[in-house]
């Protein structure tokens, strides 16, 4: 979990990346459970939001594609 808030530290400035306030682990599981404070999301997750994307018309997905990628990069840079 460490190298994960590593690179989230590198782009907490960005607009592509939800921000991360912090993470905790719980100390009688085993194996251990990770429990993360992010902002809010109001879409939801992914998953249950495939089927509204699919309907979007290619403009709107590679956009949404494009900010994916952006999010992406900057963790991994």
């Amino acid at each position: 979990m460490d190298y994960q808030w590593k690179y989230h530290e590198k782009c907490l400035d960005s607009p592509a990346i939800i921000n991360l306030h912090g993470f905790t682990k719980t100390l009688d599981a085993i194996p251990a459970e990770y429990m993360v404070m992010m902002d809010y999301a109001s879409k939801e997750n992914l998953r249950k939001n495939l089927q509204t994307i699919s309907k979007n018309n290619w403009n709107k997905k590679l956009c949404m594609l494009f900010r994916i990628i952006s999010g992406l990069y900057e963790i991994y840079q």
